[in-house]
């Protein structure tokens, strides 16, 4: 019998293979080196070793080793720890390379789920953020607040027709869900809170859920003294849109380093001009766990977000990306996965920012709630599956879709694939 002279090419197992009809990324997820291929005969090669009669192995004859294209190929990865070949006459038979799959509950791993897969799962499990809107009201006309309500969700003041307030009732009933439920986080938001005819009574009702509650409010919606004493303990997020009222922050700060209370400064910016004020006046005031810069898209700052928000490819492999995210990326959305928003006429979704409704508080349990999203897919699963980046190499690589996303009206904020 002839022996064969040639070798069998492998990818080792931690490398991220992404293939397109014109190009293929091979990205090594421990030291962040990759290869771009956009040559036929190369690619043809990758896409071998991934179909499933191949377990990871193809056999590299030596003829088509010895091509100079294929030669620079082979140093390449090898350089930068993506595979190697080993020759047939030392390993005969071929080996077997065990190609990573994602593994997740089955319920959250399929595109579609069915009542019947998710029987057997801990659904409460996946509920981690709350976020429950206990009034619209403010007497606030800020100029850019329905484009920060698309963004960020700390203000729910012009989302509905009228004066709405939920109910005591309500919120109780609401508490006593997720009491017995493993909730990571609960923000207690609205139009301005502290016009809620009952806020003293639902600081209270929340008072042992206090190590995972947050208030958020307009800084000129801050509450007096006497207030802020009844807030102890609680974390408050305290979110300053442009333009900025120098002196009122400063007051603000000043007053909070006083008290005993736990708090977020979250500055949006606009503009150049927003982050140099937000610099000169404010940063040096606060400590870098108690602020933190947002960018927000005013509906005419598209350039703003073009240079500072969209990525770049230098942007995408900055620093090494792991394969377990990679695989994250490509089934849920880790930017949206366990929330859950209340409205204060108690309809609920995944995601404001969606127009589906996964039900009303009033006569579903979070149960229920969390079933028809992750039947529905409305946000949970929303994934960059839409063009141009289902087109694109770094797919899943990039961060998942945002709600800047649906605020800019783009499924990529990016400059490398363009539509």
């Amino acid at each position: 019998m002839k022996k064969m002279k040639g070798s069998w090419l492998f990818f080792e197992p931690y490398v991220h293979i992404a293939l397109k009809q014109t190009s293929t990324l091979l990205y090594n997820t421990i030291n962040g080196e990759w290869v771009k291929i956009t040559e036929p005969d190369l690619i043809k090669l990758v896409y071998a070793t991934q179909h499933y009669l191949n377990q990871g192995v193809v056999f590299l004859d030596h003829a088509l080793y010895e091509q100079a294209i294929v030669l620079e190929f082979i140093n390449e990865i090898k350089e930068k720890y993506i595979g190697d070949i080993i020759d047939v006459s030392i390993l005969p038979e071929k080996p077997i390379q065990f190609i990573p799959i994602p593994s997740l509950y089955k319920g959250t791993v399929k595109a579609k789920s069915s009542q019947e897969d998710l029987i057997r799962e801990d659904l409460l499990s996946y509920f981690h953020f709350l976020t429950l809107q206990i009034n619209n009201q403010c007497n606030l006309s800020c100029e850019n607040c329905s484009h920060a309500y698309k963004q960020n969700f700390n203000c729910f003041c012009n989302q509905n027709k009228g004066k709405i307030e939920m109910s005591l009732a309500q919120i109780e009933k609401i508490y006593q869900q997720i009491k017995t439920i493993p909730v990571k986080r609960i923000y207690i938001a609205g139009g301005n809170i502290f016009l809620h005819t009952k806020f003293k009574e639902v600081l209270k009702l929340f008072e042992d859920r206090k190590f995972v509650c947050s208030f958020g409010f307009h800084y000129l919606n801050f509450p007096d003294e006497n207030m802020l004493k009844e807030l102890q303990g609680y974390r408050l997020e305290i979110f300053v849109n442009p333009p900025y009222q120098t002196d009122k922050i400063k007051s603000i700060i000043h007053l909070l380093k006083k008290q005993d209370v736990e708090y977020l400064f979250r500055f949006r910016v606009a503009s150049e001009i927003d982050y140099e004020l937000l610099n000169s006046y404010f940063a040096h005031l606060l400590t870098e766990n108690t602020f933190t810069v947002e960018p927000l898209y005013n509906g005419q700052n598209l350039d703003f977000f073009e240079k500072y928000v969209f990525m770049s490819e230098a942007d995408i492999f900055e620093e090494p990306i792991s394969l377990r995210n990679i695989f994250a990326n490509s089934i849920v959305n880790s930017n949206f996965f366990g929330h859950i928003y209340i409205s204060c006429n108690g309809e609920v979704k995944s995601n404001p920012n969606n127009k589906n409704l996964l039900g009303n508080i009033s006569t579903d349990t979070f149960y229920q709630l969390i079933s028809n999203e992750l039947i529905h897919n409305h946000s949970w699963k929303k994934t960059r599956t839409k063009s141009p980046c289902n087109k694109c190499l770094y797919q899943f690589l990039c961060p998942p879709p945002s709600n800047y996303e649906y605020a800019l009206n783009n499924n990529n904020l990016c400059h490398v694939y363009k539509k």
